[in-house]
């Protein structure tokens, strides 16, 4: 009887375990690897439009070369999050369409990708000058402005 118990619990526990992993695996982020650039990792997106992220990715970086001749070296061991729409209001209500976490090399864009340009630039800045510049105050004495402005899909 203590035996019939003991198994009761264990495929209890099991159970238990079971679920919760698949709990977490059903919420967790899925992130891809762009084939250009095996650092970067993008999540939000299907298989079938990361060549499109890439391309963006690309023209993004090539844009900012006028202002950080390196950009390339350092546009990597970025996160990208994609999302849904072209823009998206967080909870304190203003509306955006892209939003840099320097500190983490988090990007997070709107599915246009229109901002990837300008939240790579301040990613870099950071990155390569270990500033930042969040109200874009030197941005057109530097350069910054004129290269994100040259980025187009």
């Amino acid at each position: 009887m203590d035996w019939l118990k003991l198994i009761v619990a264990i495929v209890g526990l099991l159970g238990m375990a079971g679920l919760i992993v698949w709990m977490l695996r059903r919420t967790a982020v899925r992130w891809s690897v762009l084939s250009g650039w095996p650092t970067v990792m993008v999540s939000g997106v299907g298989d079938e439009d990361l060549r499109r992220v890439e391309a963006a990715y690309t023209t993004a970086v090539r844009a900012l070369t006028a202002v950080w001749p390196a950009a390339a070296e350092w546009a990597g061991e970025t996160r990208l999050v994609v999302h849904p729409e072209p823009g998206w209001c967080p909870a304190e209500g203003r509306c955006l369409s892209g939003l840099t976490w320097v500190d983490l090399g988090l990007i997070e864009v709107g599915s246009d990708l229109a901002a990837l340009a300008h939240e790579l630039a301040h990613l870099l800045q950071w990155r390569i000058d270990r500033r930042t510049d969040p109200e874009h105050l030197n941005w057109e004495a530097l350069g910054i402005n004129a290269a994100v402005g040259a980025y187009r899909l």
